[in-house]
């Protein structure tokens, strides 16, 4: 009987299977970025000054693709009617300020380029000085971030530059 319980014991038992593994390498890795639309802008702050005194303030950003510009324009009557003007819209005072800041892309540097203009009454600043004097400057520079530039035109114009990225 023992001989019978095994030889049922061994047919009962499925036979032994070999399985043979090999190392299969992994998947590539793929990295995929999203594509840009825009250069990281190069942030500036910005003051502007005429004869020392502070005419505007503030922060421009500027990519290759975008320049920043900031302009103001006041228009006010003279103080006084001024006698004998026959067109009384031609009587006023009148300034106005822009300032246009640009990222000048050329191989692999990327200079910069500020404009400003800055209108003003005329030095008399009575009804035989009507008129208006401006002043223009455009100048490129190339400024790393930490850096500072002024700017200077006639008239006592002063543009003053500091580049945080």
């Amino acid at each position: 009987m023992l001989l019978m319980i095994a030889l049922i014991a061994q047919a009962a038992s499925p036979p032994a299977v070999t399985i043979q593994t090999r190392a299969v390498a992994p998947p590539p890795r793929v990295v995929t970025t999203p594509p840009r639309t825009m250069d990281d802008p190069a942030i500036f702050d910005v003051e502007v000054l005429a004869d020392g005194k502070p005419l505007w303030r503030g922060q421009m950003r500027t990519t290759t693709d975008t320049s920043a510009a900031f302009t103001q324009t006041e228009m006010n009557a003279p103080p006084a009617p001024c006698p004998g003007t026959v067109n009384r819209y031609q009587a006023s005072y009148r300034t106005a300020l822009k300032v246009t800041l640009r990222m000048i892309a050329t191989g692999d540097t990327a200079p910069f380029n500020m404009s400003v203009s800055w209108e003003r009454p005329s030095a008399g600043r009575d009804c035989a000085n009507l008129g208006t004097e401006t002043t223009s400057h455009s100048e490129n520079f190339d400024l790393a971030v930490g850096g500072r530039e002024t700017v200077r035109g006639d008239g006592g114009l002063e543009v003053r530059l500091t580049r945080r990225r």
